[in-house]
């Protein structure tokens, strides 16, 4: 996944989560808020974008890939990034994908509960 720095100061990636979610709709609390994360150790100079290899499972079930191209279930990438800025403040950045079938790629969800920035 490319991540991008979109603030006017460095960030020092320290810790990312993702997972695949798979239904109808997603639940209403994010189901990785307690997850510890993978620990990182990159930096991103202001305005610089960077791949982070996820790890995921791209094993999908031929009966869940029916029922997302009738449009019945969607499939998500979903999870969190958290850094520290410049001056050492912890953040975090919560991101939502989902796979779109006539655009073929995974577009965001707006504004969810599950994209935040602090």
């Amino acid at each position: 996944m490319d991540v991008v720095n979109t603030g006017d100061s460095r960030a020092n990636l320290t810790k990312a989560h993702s997972e695949m979610f798979r239904g109808e709709r997603l639940p209403i609390a994010p189901p990785y808020d307690e997850k510890p994360g993978t620990v990182l150790d990159l930096s991103l100079p202001a305005g610089t974008r960077s791949y982070i290899a996820f790890p995921s499972d791209p094993y999908r079930h031929e009966a869940s890939m029916v029922r997302e191209e009738q449009g019945w279930d969607h499939f998500w990438v979903l999870g969190w990034i958290e850094y520290k800025d410049d001056i050492g403040n912890l953040r975090r950045t919560g991101f939502c994908r989902r796979w779109s079938n006539d655009q073929q790629r995974f577009v965001s969800e707006g504004d969810s509960p599950y994209q935040y920035a602090d």
